[in-house]
């Protein structure tokens, strides 16, 4: 989870994060079943290998399927459709360099009152 007023600074920072997990995850059926190929994963991890995070290769259907990162009105949206598709438990980890304390309190202040009220 990353949220921001700035929705693609939120965004760019899950892709470490997502690049270190599709990277490890590779040939996992989690990741087929989401639609990620083979080819992708193994170019982060290459990537990876070679030093980089693997970052530039995380695509933005990777962030949209794997993370809740944008503006809080862009991760409500994005949680509401995960919900509907039969999400009941909510666990938050926020990602990138922003302060964790601060993106916990973003996260208590935006999508807790609004995940309870629609629990």
């Amino acid at each position: 989870v990353a949220i921001g007023r700035d929705a693609e600074a939120a965004r760019r920072a899950v892709r470490p994060l997502l690049a270190r997990y599709l990277a490890h995850l590779h040939g996992q059926s989690l990741l087929a079943d989401a639609g990620v190929t083979a080819a992708e994963t193994l170019a982060i991890g290459a990537a990876r290998a070679a030093g980089d995070s693997g970052a530039s290769r995380v695509t933005d259907a990777h962030v949209d399927t794997f993370a809740l990162a944008g503006t809080p009105d862009q991760v409500r949206a994005r949680l509401r459709d995960w919900r509907d598709a039969g999400l009941d438990v909510l666990i938050a980890l926020p990602a990138g360099p922003t302060d964790t304390v601060e993106q916990l309190g973003i996260i208590g202040a935006e999508l807790g009152p609004w995940w309870r009220s629609r629990a």
